[in-house]
């Protein structure tokens, strides 16, 4: 038996492996309904990066139209806007963070007018007090 083997013989070996391992392979079905999952595995990147000094809440805005002789007012209702990047690897990240950008979202606070009367306050303090009571 020659202990070299040529590249030609080292070929022929492959394929006929190749071959032999095409015959002899279990045969595979996938559900197309259910197709084989694969785990969550969490990454890192892309990751959304957050530009606070053009991201605004939603507010009400007043607009005025001139049409013909009259002067019209509507008041519209304006959505939040959210300035938003993805970022996908570290360089980047570092350089969104010093262009002034956050990893961390814009948080809006509305403040909701109190439309609670006088006897509804007291009853809810009141139900406060015994609620705290109650848990020390």
């Amino acid at each position: 038996m020659p202990t070299e083997i040529s590249p030609i013989e080292a070929e022929q070996m492959r394929a006929l492996l190749a071959k032999y391992d095409s015959q002899h392979k279990p045969a595979t079905i996938h559900n197309l309904n259910d197709p084989p999952k694969v785990p969550y595995r969490h990454q890192k990147f892309p990751m959304m990066v957050y530009n606070h000094a053009e991201s605004f809440p939603a507010h009400t805005e007043t607009r005025t139209a001139i049409v013909g002789s009259s002067v019209l007012e509507e008041t519209i209702h304006v959505k939040a806007h959210i300035h938003t990047a993805l970022v996908q690897n570290e360089h980047q990240l570092r350089q969104a963070l010093e262009d002034g950008w956050s990893e961390e979202a814009p948080e809006f606070r509305e403040d909701v007018p109190d439309t609670l009367s006088e006897s509804a306050k007291a009853e809810v303090k009141k139900i406060d007090g015994r609620r705290r009571k109650e848990m020390v």
